[in-house]
């Protein structure tokens, strides 16, 4: 029990780091893009030279180069703010509702063993399959955010703090399993017959 409980413990306070913990910073050259789309873009490039505006002069007019680090919550809560509600809530259910269930079931599941918190474990133990996603999502978009030009992205601290959140819950949720604490879909099935 001592070990399940330092599991939870330290995941516990790997989840609440990943959560307010920038895990990315994403900077933007805006000179560099529209340096390009103006040299890919003949028509416009031609019609700027009429106007008495080379390069120079419209890549002048840019702000310089920004960055911006950004939390799970900071992301969920910009989203919101500025009206994107459909991935605002996607984001906070999988990344902050569903984790933060998922570790009080865990804790029931430890101090608390009943046959109540079955479906609760269930539900966590199919939700767990898809906690993840967001973890690989945000690796993707670094990487293309580091190979497009005027656009660099690094993965910060609380992607880290996330990612172990991830696994010491998922070995948590193993050592549970196998005693028998949390019934996975499976062995509901065998039950009911």
């Amino acid at each position: 029990m001592l070990v399940r409980a330092l599991l939870l413990f330290a995941s516990t306070v790997l989840l609440g780091l990943g959560l307010m913990l920038p895990i990315v910073e994403i900077g933007v050259d805006l000179t560099v893009i529209v340096e390009q789309a103006l040299e890919q873009n003949a028509v416009a490039f031609f019609f700027l030279q009429e106007q008495g505006f080379g390069i120079d002069a419209v890549t002048g007019l840019l702000p310089e180069a920004s960055v911006t680090q950004q939390s799970i919550l900071s992301s969920v809560q910009a989203l919101f703010n500025s009206g994107d509600y459909a991935p605002a809530v996607i984001i906070f259910l999988f990344s902050v509702f569903f984790p933060i269930v998922k570790q009080i079931v865990l804790a029931l599941a430890i101090f608390a063993p009943t046959e109540r918190h079955n479906r609760a474990s269930r539900l966590m133990s199919a939700v767990h399959r898809w906690a993840m996603i967001d973890v690989f999502v945000v690796a993707i978009a670094i990487t293309v955010l580091s190979t497009s030009s005027g656009w660099a992205a690094d993965v910060r601290e609380g992607f880290f703090f996330f990612l172990g959140y991830f696994f010491l819950a998922g070995i948590l949720m193993m050592l549970l399993k196998r005693d028998g604490s949390i019934l996975v879909p499976s062995q509901n099935a065998k039950i009911a017959e």
